[in-house]
């Protein structure tokens, strides 16, 4: 088998993990739905009813620019989301919030 049909098992086979997850997620949410906004913070900080792995997402200087017109996008950006915590990405139109967690994912 070659490189290339691996990876599309590969993706296919995470795609039908993450379809999965997401539709037992619907399930529960249908379950959750008139909950209030303490509710559903209270909910994402029980160990015992979360499913997902627990991942901090950390970043050093992380910069993106546009090649072809070496124009800065990001610059020298730092920080860490931890798991259980909430945090918003906050800024004005055209800061670059999009960017900022599209470079991250």
């Amino acid at each position: 088998m070659c490189q290339k049909e691996k990876k599309i098992n590969t993706h296919s086979q995470i795609f039908k993990y993450a379809y999965a997850q997401l539709e037992k997620e619907k399930a529960q949410q249908q379950e959750y739905k008139d909950l209030t906004f303490s509710g559903v913070v209270k909910m994402a900080t029980n160990h015992e009813i979360r499913k997902r792995p627990l991942i901090e997402i950390s970043f050093k200087d992380l910069t993106l620019t546009l090649k072809a017109k070496n124009k800065h996008l990001l610059r020298c950006v730092t920080g860490k989301i931890r798991p259980g915590r909430i945090t918003a990405v906050m800024g004005p139109s055209g800061a670059g919030k999009t960017t900022f967690l599209s470079a991250l994912a």
